[in-house]
């Protein structure tokens, strides 16, 4: 093909296009003939012109019908939104507030205030992912699976994948394993919901003839690993990076099926792309419909991609494992999860910010500084041009967790990782409190005290009956806590991040934290189904302030309960019917109630489909984010504010990464609870709510403290002003963070800007301390020694550590330092007023 064919064509076709887009044409025509050429050597030219011919008109006919779809989702989105941000406004809300309230919510009643787009991504996620885990627990195939321990089954997952493989239309032989057969299926079915929802919000992505589940990449392992080159300036470094490059592009050509590289005139320059942009990290942001779009070429002049990112098609299942296997992150189960919940989030940003994200934030965000200046306001353009608005936007992209250095952010996670494995053995005593936070965000939600205290403390004691833990498995709030504690997230096992993980899955296993989490969640699904459930043959207006007020911050008013309290199921509990109204309502609602839903849509099959999907969602954001402030998680809100703009893999990123640990919880409670509270709530009076918060989390607290007083083998702190300042703040404010600030390694000899600055930094003032006495000629043993108990994981564990104590380092310590245990007894004395039940000194004799 030559310009000189230009003549024949614009005879054929006139001035419609340049000689520019004509020439682009002819030369994709040739690249996609010889393609073809390459797979089918002994095909005549006619028939590959021909075929070339005919890809190339589907490739623009696909480009065509995917452009209206965006156009029309970029619509419907900027419509809904404009709307939002109106009501929002009207409220009272400046520009820089109704943004932030829009991304990651507030606690304030109003409609849809708590199902934000962080809101609505974590309820996307739980409800796919308590889907996966119903049926894979139904078929009892969940521990094979997904192994709290970090074992895989190796052969088991290449099953799985094959028979996943096969589901989706490739060629591989049956494995002959039901239960494979059984797991691929649970899996299918929910990777294929995933990928229905980002298709509803304006996305296009195709079903993958052979796709045998998603792949990850781990950026460390593609980049050469983790020691190789860090030593290595300048262009040694280069060539390193070069070395590693070419051996990543050398293993995965051979594993790739030939359609990877349709329309790709150089696979080695296209490798090297993708390549950079996994050890970049721009495959873990998630940019909306573009992320799945396979790339194509349009009619103008230059070859484009719809997506920054291509799909990559392995041959078949063997080489789709191979690679996860050499280059990937974690286990099959943990690689799902993930992909759901990226799935989940850019299915929520589509679905409120369009299928181009980004590009509309940005736009309102310029409209909203020119409306700033405009009127004259330099304070609200300083917040909207802040790091804040921006950071809260990056924690829903995925960016704001997307690493400068993945080496740098590895060794950050490691030392958060040893910190927090020494220092908070008795987290589950510490977390006592949280049954009073919990009973606070229930009591919001219309429930009383002292039904909330009771629901919470029957689920602690194991007392909970079938039909709440049914009830809870079908509100899905415990699946989170699962996925957390069964996966230790992207966990390779050969890298400091997988170490690490697994290490933090078995230690919360090991401290009780994972039981007291999984029964406190189940807790709240069970009481709130069941107070919904109690609720349903009652209108929306007979409903109490408080429910109606909780239901509408989750965009659930008059029309949205009329449709979903049809669906309420009753579950027998010890020969009783008890009514329980949880996610599942929207697909059990009748037709009838979702076509009055729907108002003037006309009620096809589809459009039902979607107003189930709707409701569904809506109920799950109420149940996933009431339980998330139950157990006072933080999430976007808060993470943004600790980042302070930073990004991990960064120096400055690391330094607050390790000054901020343990603060989220004490922040989280600010935000979720304290400050919320002193505004009141509905038809809640500000003072009592308040009250009743410090009330209960200050006594729990104190109850607290003197457990860990009596572990320690201490007597009972005397009651007076400074065990309630303690018992606040271990309670409702401090917290896990009180752990730290309140530990014997702190009290007594930390500086107070260490003990401010986190563990990481205390811990290297302890390590200089050491330094400076060995330099000067001091004896450094017994600060090296607090300091090596201090740092090392599980040494710390409440139930076992005052054995430890009294058995090895009691006699170390004195060993070390004569006198420092008599020394040490009136020290604890003094600040804390109580005295040892058995004296250490007298143990050591």
């Amino acid at each position: 093909m030559t310009r000189a064919c230009l003549g024949p064509i614009r005879a054929a076709i006139g001035k419609v296009f340049s000689d520019d887009e004509i020439d682009d044409a002819l030369v994709r025509l040739a690249r996609r003939f010889e393609d073809k050429q390459r797979a089918r050597p002994t095909a005549s030219d006619e028939s590959l012109w021909r075929e070339a011919f005919e890809s190339i008109a589907r490739d623009d006919l696909v480009v065509d019908l995917t452009e209206k779809r965006l156009r029309k989702a970029a619509t419907l989105a900027k419509v809904k939104r404009t709307v939002k941000f109106d009501e929002l406004r009207a409220s009272g809300l400046s520009d820089s507030k109704s943004l932030a309230v829009f991304n990651v919510g507030d606690e304030a009643v109003g409609r849809g205030r708590g199902l934000s787009v962080d809101a609505q991504g974590r309820a996307l996620f739980i409800g796919w992912a308590g889907q996966i885990i119903n049926d894979l627990e139904g078929a009892g195939l969940l521990k094979r699976l997904s192994n709290p321990f970090g074992r895989r089954d190796i052969d088991f997952e290449l099953k799985v994948q094959k028979e996943w493989s096969r589901l989706n239309g490739g060629k591989e032989q049956p494995t002959g394993d039901a239960d494979a057969l059984s797991a691929a299926q649970a899996m299918n079915k929910a990777t294929s919901a995933a990928r229905r929802a980002q298709n509803d919000e304006g996305a296009f992505i195709a079903e993958l003839p052979g796709w045998a589940g998603p792949q990850t990449h781990d950026a460390i392992k593609v980049s050469g690993g983790f020691w190789k080159g860090t030593s290595l300036r300048g262009g040694a470094r280069e060539a390193r990076q070069s070395a590693a490059r070419e051996s990543w592009i050398k293993t995965i050509e051979p594993l790739l099926d030939d359609r990877t590289f349709d329309g790709v005139p150089n696979r080695v320059a296209f490798l090297r792309r993708v390549w950079a942009d996994i050890v970049a990290g721009v495959h873990d942001v998630q940019k909306g419909a573009g992320d799945d779009l396979v790339s194509t070429f349009g009619k103008t002049s230059t070859a484009r991609e719809v997506s920054s990112r291509r799909v990559l098609h392995f041959k078949n299942a063997d080489a789709h494992f191979a690679y996860n296997q050499q280059f990937g992150r974690g286990s099959l189960f943990e690689n799902l999860t993930a992909h759901m919940d990226g799935a989940a989030r850019n299915t929520a940003l589509m679905r409120n910010w369009g299928p181009a994200p980004e590009a509309a934030f940005e736009a309102h965000m310029k409209r909203a500084v020119k409306d700033a200046l405009e009127r004259g306001d330099p304070a609200e353009v300083k917040r909207l041009q802040g790091w804040l608005r921006q950071g809260e936007f990056d924690q829903l992209t995925g960016t704001a967790q997307a690493p400068e250095s993945p080496r740098l952010a590895a060794v950050v996670r490691a030392i958060k990782s040893v910190e927090g494995l020494s220092k908070l053995g008795g987290m589950t005593i510490s977390s006592l409190g949280d049954t009073g936070l919990a009973a606070d965000t229930l009591r919001k939600a219309g429930i009383p005290y002292l039904e909330a205290h009771a629901g919470l403390t029957q689920a602690i004691a194991g007392m909970q009956g079938k039909a709440g833990q049914e009830a809870a498995q079908l509100a899905g709030v415990g699946a989170r806590h699962i996925i957390g504690d069964m996966t230790a997230r992207f966990g390779a096992t050969d890298t400091m991040r997988g170490f690490s993980s697994k290490a933090t899955a078995m230690f919360y296993r090991a401290n009780l934290f994972s039981f007291w989490q999984t029964r406190i969640r189940s807790s709240v699904g069970a009481i709130l189904s069941h107070h919904l459930g109690g609720k349903a043959k009652v209108k929306f207006t007979v409903l109490d302030a408080e429910t109606r007020a909780t239901l509408e911050r989750y965009d659930i008013g008059a029309r949205e309960w009329d449709a979903v309290r049809g669906g309420m199921r009753e579950i027998e509990a010890d020969g009783v019917m008890e009514a329980h109204l949880t996610p599942e309502a929207a697909d059990l609602a009748p037709r009838k109630a979702i076509a009055d839903f729907l108002g003037d849509l006309t009620p096809t099959d589809d459009a039902i489909r979607r107003g189930r999907a709707d409701l569904r969602l809506r109920l799950q954001g109420y149940f996933t984010d009431l339980a998330d402030n139950a157990m006072t998680e933080p999430r976007a809100r808060e993470q943004a504010k600790l980042r302070f703009g930073t990004k991990p893999g960064t120096a400055i990123g690391a330094a607050v990464d390790l000054v901020t640990q343990f603060k989220q919880f004490p922040l989280t409670v600010l935000t979720r609870h304290t400050l919320p509270g002193l505004g009141g709530f509905a038809g809640l009076n500000a003072m009592a709510l308040t009250a009743n918060l410090i009330a209960t989390t200050t006594v729990l607290g104190a109850v607290a403290l003197q457990l860990k007083q009596l572990i320690k083998g201490r007597t009972p702190r005397p009651v007076n002003s400074e065990l309630l300042l303690a018992a606040f703040l271990q309670g409702g404010g401090a917290g896990i963070y009180g752990d730290f600030v309140f530990a014997d390694y702190n009290r007594f000899g930390r500086s107070a800007l260490a003990t401010a600055s986190g563990p990481a930094v205390g811990d290297i003032e302890g390590l200089m301390q050491v330094l400076s006495a060995v330099r000067s000629g001091d004896d450094a043993s017994a600060r090296a020694l607090r300091l090596a108990v201090g740092t090392t994981p599980f040494v710390n564990l409440f139930y076992t550590r005052a054995a430890l104590d009294y058995l090895i380092l009691y006699q170390l310590q004195e060993a070390v330092s004569p006198g420092y245990l008599r020394r040490y007894e009136r020290l604890v004395e003094e600040k804390t007023g109580s005295t040892f039940i058995v004296s250490p000194s007298a143990a050591v004799r």
